[in-house]
């Protein structure tokens, strides 16, 4: 996998980890006195590479070109999609992923809810959060609701996604691989340049706003490892979110 299908050492191991769990429970089901052979396989990974070393956010001036570029050349949807993950920090598949009934323009505080459905898993429980809309998000999102009650395409589906084309299995990728192709590599050769890159230029957008590592945290759908962090309401921790994204993207 590592030479010949040239994946990724973390696509390798997560590819393994379902071996591993098929193995764990026929061993269990079936009563079988034997190990799990893939327990002790490694896989080999770059000892200097981190999560971090791999992205890169956006220069300021390279981020206006590649704005400029999609809203240029790009589809109505892959322009909506950019402005949202641009302006929100959230995972391509958490914006794809939307439902028409996830976006509250009309919320007294506009937001998008990140939750579980039968067309879009989320990674856990933490990841599912309202995500306040500011700026060129929230008229991204108004946008985004215009071109549903107009599109026969979208209400002929069952599930109502607020991108027919990308609200699918793998349509995340695909949205990834077109900006990509298309638009950011026009601009940027730079191999840390990628999708993914605007969730650390949100990241650097809270920071610099002063936001607190708890609220950013709520923000982005990471963990704080606290016992509390499951209580309280939403709408609650939603005007806590909705004053710093305010602070942070100029809403």
């Amino acid at each position: 996998m590592l030479t010949e299908k040239k994946r990724k050492p973390e696509s390798v191991e997560r590819y393994l980890n379902t071996v591993r769990a098929i193995i764990n429970m026929a061993i269990k089901e079936f009563d079988l006195e034997c190990g799990n052979p893939f327990m002790g396989l490694e896989v080999k990974k770059d000892p200097t590479a981190t999560k971090k070393s791999k992205r890169d956010p956006l220069p300021a001036e390279v981020l206006r070109k590649v704005t400029e570029r999609i809203h240029g050349h790009a589809g109505e949807e892959v322009q909506i999609i950019w402005d949202l993950l641009a302006g929100t920090g959230c995972r391509p598949q958490e914006v794809t992923g939307l439902r028409a009934e996830d976006v509250r323009v009309d919320s007294p505080i506009p937001h998008i809810r990140i939750e579980w459905h039968d067309h879009r898993r989320v990674k856990d429980e933490i990841t599912q959060r309202w995500v306040p809309l500011v700026g060129k998000a929230l008229d991204a999102a108004k946008t985004a609701l215009k071109l549903t009650k107009t599109s026969k395409r979208h209400w002929d589906t069952a599930a109502h996604m607020l991108f027919p084309t990308y609200g699918r299995d793998g349509g995340a990728g695909a949205v990834s691989a077109a900006i990509m192709s298309k638009h950011m590599r026009l601009i940027t050769t730079n191999p840390k340049h990628v999708l993914y890159s605007l969730r650390h230029n949100a990241k650097d957008n809270l920071r610099k706003a002063g936001v607190a590592l708890e609220v950013q945290n709520m923000i982005l759908g990471h963990t704080n490892g606290g016992v509390g962090e499951g209580y309280g309401g939403d709408e609650a921790v939603l005007q806590v979110t909705s004053a710093a994204m305010a602070k942070a993207f100029g809403g």
